[in-house]
């Protein structure tokens, strides 16, 4: 009985010490707090849960976290944080895709940068692509900078020389090569240093450098117009002033240059000078429309001027001087003594005169007036006026307190003046003529009265065509001499009935020797070589001339005495001598071809 009873007694103990399955909890929910000694906290709503050991969950039943407010999930800070499915995947924490809410920096060690800000856009510095916005990148040991933009020149390059940054940071100009290529193309109005005066070196040379190298400051540069139009009286002042005290000088380059009236310039002491050049009488012109011409006032014995290279036009017919060379200082006590002046290469005449000379209507009344200047040599001009009409080439005067003394001309040209090539008045001594033409005109040189202190006309190797008088005097000019000149004398025209070589009516020692006098067209009817139709006082001589198909070689009027005619040669004249003289006249022969030796009667 007993042993059954413990039998019975044991049964229930085997049963008791059996072992049962885990169980599975798809769903648990805590009616208390779960104690510490099942691995809970044994307080409710702790704001913090701490599993101490692994959180398992397995089959479908994922384990969901969800906090709200301050409600916080602290995770182990050792061992491995699996996944929902098959534990690590590669390593700790290799199924984390995001984090925020970081109050601690993640450690460079930790994949992170040590820092709570960042900067720039793009991937991580370790990127070859980053873009970086403004870093502070130090010092590199090397550095490619192909596609660098933004460096400041003034402060992020060393080494430049004094001024390069600053010219570096200034706008391009130009095309070309930087100024250290060999030919440089410079835009717009580069300035340089102007060379001083007496530089010859391989420099630049500026505007400046040119003009103080140039024979005379350009009006073009002070204001002058050449294109014909505006007026140039401004300019041409301005320019004249530019000079050292007492030396004007004024350079015209090609161009036509208008003046709305006459040119005036006084010279400013009596010392004072004047240049005035352009660039050639067919490419610098000076045009008046109304004839005003241009003036030089002259006020002391050393005043002098230079004139060159240019035309002097007029738009008008038989108006006003083209140049004026105008003495105002009474020089009694010492007439002549002047320095010299010089027209050269000059040309006056109308704006028509380059077409048909026929068909020429505008003329200067006189090309060039000579007023009480002395000492004035006149060289290669050419002096237009319109055939038929008025006008004068040269006209010189003076006064008893301005004579002008010592007009010499070589090489001018005077044609189809109506009045005369050149007028010899009162108060003028000592013009020679030299090499010089005379053509068309009505008169080529006259001697006018009154008869006042005229003395010394010398005419040489000059040519003459004028359709009234190659030379007229009508004084008896003292010292005239005529010699070794070529006279062409024309037919009677409308112009003139006698065309005559030369007039002298009046002979005061006159020497007329070694001419030609020439018919130019027939019939020879009216024309005459030499015509003496007035009384002498001291006898002179015509000799050793040519006279060839006229009408009479020599005419000697019965108002003409004293005259000396031998050794000339006469060929197919109607006439060589008439002589009618009034005493003391010898003609050598008086008739036929043989010469002699005469002598004529002391007066």
């Amino acid at each position: 009985m007993t042993k059954i009873l413990l039998t019975a007694l044991l049964v229930p103990a085997m049963a008791f010490a059996q072992t049962y399955p885990s169980p599975t909890f798809s769903s648990l929910t805590l009616q208390n707090p779960l104690s510490a000694s099942s691995g809970g906290t044994g307080v409710a709503n702790s704001s913090t849960i701490t599993l101490g050991g692994n959180l398992v969950t397995s089959g479908a039943n994922a384990l969901t976290f969800t906090t709200t407010g301050a409600t916080n999930i602290t995770l182990p800070t050792s061992g491995t944080l699996l996944n929902n499915s098959s534990g690590a995947m590669s390593g700790a924490n290799s199924n984390i895709t995001s984090l925020s809410g970081l109050t601690t920096p993640l450690s460079v060690g930790q994949g992170g940068t040590g820092v709570t800000t960042s900067t720039g856009t793009g991937s991580v510095v370790f990127s070859n692509s980053a873009t970086l916005v403004t870093p502070a990148l130090g010092t590199p040991s090397s550095a490619t900078l192909t596609n660098a933009t933004g460096l400041p020149v003034a402060t992020g390059i060393s080494g430049l020389g004094t001024g390069v940054a600053a010219g570096l940071a200034n706008a391009v100009t130009g095309s070309g090569g930087p100024v250290l290529a060999t030919s440089p193309t410079l835009a717009g109005t580069p300035l340089a240093p102007t060379a001083a005066v007496g530089s010859n070196g391989s420099q630049i040379s500026t505007t400046a450098f040119v003009a103080n190298h140039s024979p005379c400051p350009s009006i073009m540069d002070n204001g002058g117009n050449n294109t014909g139009g505006g007026d140039n009286r401004t300019a041409f002042a301005t320019t004249a002033a530019l000079g050292p005290s007492g030396q004007a000088c004024v350079y015209f380059p090609p161009g036509n240059y208008a003046f709305g009236g006459n040119a005036s310039y006084t010279l400013p002491s009596a010392s004072a000078n004047i240049t005035i050049i352009g660039a050639g009488p067919g490419l610098t012109a000076l045009q008046w429309a109304g004839g005003g011409g241009m003036t030089i006032n002259f006020v002391g014995l050393r005043n002098s001027a230079l004139i060159q290279d240019m035309s002097f036009i007029t738009g008008s017919a038989n108006v006003g001087s083209g140049l004026t060379l105008n003495q105002t200082y009474s020089n009694t006590s010492a007439p002549g003594n002047f320095l010299n002046t010089t027209v050269k290469n000059l040309v006056f005449a109308g704006s028509d005169f380059t077409g048909n000379a026929t068909s020429w209507s505008d003329f200067w009344n006189t090309g060039l007036h000579i007023a009480g200047v002395s000492n004035v040599n006149i060289y290669d001009s050419t002096f237009y006026g319109a055939a038929g009409t008025n006008g004068v080439g040269i006209n010189l005067t003076g006064s008893s307190g301005a004579q002008a003394l010592a007009i010499n001309l070589h090489g001018d040209t005077f044609n189809l003046l109506g009045n005369a090539g050149i007028i010899y008045n009162e108060y003028v001594q000592g013009l020679a003529v030299t090499s010089s033409n005379f053509t068309g005109d009505a008169i080529g040189i006259e001697v006018v009265n009154p008869n006042v202190q005229q003395d010394e006309l010398v005419v040489t190797n000059s040519q003459f065509n004028c359709y009234s008088f190659g030379i007229l005097d009508e004084i008896g000019v003292g010292g005239l001499i005529i010699h070794g000149n070529y006279f062409l004398i024309p037919a009677a025209s409308g112009y003139s009935s006698n065309p005559t070589g030369v007039l002298l009516q009046k002979v005061n020692g006159a020497i007329v020797a070694g001419n030609v006098f020439q018919l130019y067209s027939s019939p020879a009817t009216g024309t005459i070589g030499i015509e003496i139709s007035g009384s002498s006082t001291i006898p002179g001589i015509i000799t050793g001339n040519i006279f060839a198909q006229l009408t009479a070689g020599i005419d000697l009027l019965s108002s003409s005495n004293y005259i000396n005619v031998q050794s000339n040669n006469y060929v197919s004249n109607t006439s060589n001598v008439l002589n009618s003289a009034n005493g003391g006249t010898s003609v050598c022969p008086p008739t036929g071809s043989a010469n002699c030796i005469g002598t004529a009667a002391t007066p």
